[in-house]
């Protein structure tokens, strides 16, 4: 399972047996159809998500990792917090606090919202909260606590909420932290550490009944950011790497599986990882992009799919950065295949990238604040 050592590779994302029709096949590095930059809009304080309600007020809510929701409207930042739940925290530096922010797919009607976080007793928390009928603030009263995960360590907490295309909450978790998965978890059916979760929020149990989640798919290290793309509905995933290989997954038709594996901590990337080498691959999802640690980066922060109206050249490229170096990378279907293409850098460490209700993007500054995506048609 070894690749070419160089920086960035895009790869062929069939590897072993699998219950799914083969991803688009891989090509070479492609010239960039765009070049990306951003302005910024407005300072937060360490922000790490940036999520639409889908409610037609337009209305960006930006996730303070401190624990608090702030609602950016016309350009400006709403003193006022829209959630606050620092009261929650067991602490919010490092990779712990207010993590992800997810809205109902019918928030309008019903205000329903979720939240992941850590907890006082540093495990990994998943809440649902509603909103006042005039869906301005969130009621604190309305906190009920679904699941927690105990984990071991500050780090790899995950932390992201999706829904999908079929009305479930997805949740990323990560391999509980340390080093190199040191409890096992990732391909641990025990653990649900090192998983892609999912509940139908919609049959919860009544309290005091926690929650059960499904298990959709394991060895994921720390699936710190994914989307689905809204045309299509196939499920990207930027999944953290540990000393080498930051890594992309695309799964298309995702409700059409389940029980895949991402390989962590057999592999790292597409490279065998335990053991270095002769690692049993068969049947591990191969990612479709990697790139090596060093001038490119160290973490990755996955993106979403553009479907904007903006930037008709970005459209269908799926938008991807490094929370070190600030690079941007697109990676786009041309004739059936995969292809990706440098896109920039910016001066910004890259927490998230954030969907508006138009298909717009935007970038989370975890030291500034919030900036627009901008784009321009490279030299």
């Amino acid at each position: 399972m070894r690749v070419p050592s160089t920086i960035v590779v895009l790869l062929t994302a069939c590897c072993g047996a699998r219950a799914a029709p083969p991803l688009p096949a891989a090509a070479m590095l492609a010239a960039p159809w765009v070049q990306l930059d951003v302005e910024p809009i407005i300072a937060a304080d360490g922000p790490v998500a940036l999520v639409a309600a889908h409610d037609g007020s337009k209305r960006l809510f930006v996730v303070e990792q401190r624990g608090v929701v702030r609602v950016l409207s016309d350009g400006k930042l709403q003193e006022a917090p829209f959630l606050d739940v620092r009261h929650l925290l067991g602490a919010s530096g490092g990779e712990q606090g207010l993590l992800g922010l997810a809205f109902h797919p019918k928030f309008k009607e019903n205000g329903r919202l979720f939240i992941a976080y850590t907890d006082q007793g540093r495990d990994d928390a998943y809440a649902e909260l509603r909103a006042v009928s005039d869906r301005s603030r969130v009621d604190p009263s309305s906190l009920r606590v679904l699941f927690a995960i105990d984990d071991f360590a500050g780090n790899h907490n995950g932390g992201h909420l999706a829904f999908g295309p079929d009305g479930k909450l997805w949740i990323g978790t990560g391999d509980g932290g340390g080093g190199g998965d040191p409890e096992r978890t990732a391909q641990d059916d025990r653990s649900r550490l090192g998983k892609m979760l999912r509940v139908d929020v919609d049959k919860l149990p009544l309290p005091p009944l926690f929650v059960v989640p499904e298990q959709w798919a394991k060895g994921l290290r720390n699936p710190w950011r994914y989307s689905f793309d809204r045309q299509t509905g196939d499920l990207w995933i930027a999944d953290v790497g540990q000393d080498k290989w930051e890594e992309v997954d695309v799964v298309e038709r995702p409700l059409e599986q389940r029980g895949l594996n991402f390989g962590w901590s057999v592999t790292e990337g597409a490279h065998c990882f335990r053991p270095e080498r002769g690692c049993e691959a068969a049947g591990l999802v191969t990612p479709v992009f990697e790139y090596q640690h060093g001038a490119d980066g160290c973490s990755i922060t996955g993106g979403f799919v553009y479907r904007g109206k903006r930037f008709p050249a970005l459209v269908g490229s799926y938008l991807l950065g490094d929370y070190c170096t600030g690079r941007l990378w697109t990676i786009k279907r041309e004739a059936g295949r995969l292809v990706w293409a440098r896109a920039g850098e910016i001066n910004a460490r890259i927490s998230s990238f954030g969907e508006d209700e138009d298909g717009e993007l935007w970038v989370a500054d975890h030291g500034a604040g919030v900036h627009r995506l901008i784009a321009f048609a490279p030299r």
